[in-house]
């Protein structure tokens, strides 16, 4: 008997009309959909940290000092 959680409250997924599987399915594919972009995030998150770093040390290496800010930008 598969069941389905919504707002903590648990349901029989059997006892779903056709409308309501298919409402199911959509909402399981939005998960999945949300799942797998979450994922991308944090590989990307975790690139763009990395290029931090990497830009970071080679901007040291290259003794390369900090713009002195005398005007305020906009």
């Amino acid at each position: 008997m598969p069941n389905v959680l919504i707002d903590d409250v648990r349901y029989n997924s059997e006892d779903l009309s056709d409308h309501g599987r298919a409402l199911l399915f959509s909402l399981e594919f939005a998960q999945l959909q949300i799942n797998k972009l979450e994922k991308e995030i944090a590989t990307y998150e975790l690139a763009r940290k990395t290029y931090i770093a990497n830009l970071t040390a080679e901007i040291e290496k290259e003794g390369i000092q900090p713009v002195k800010n005398t005007e305020e930008e906009p």
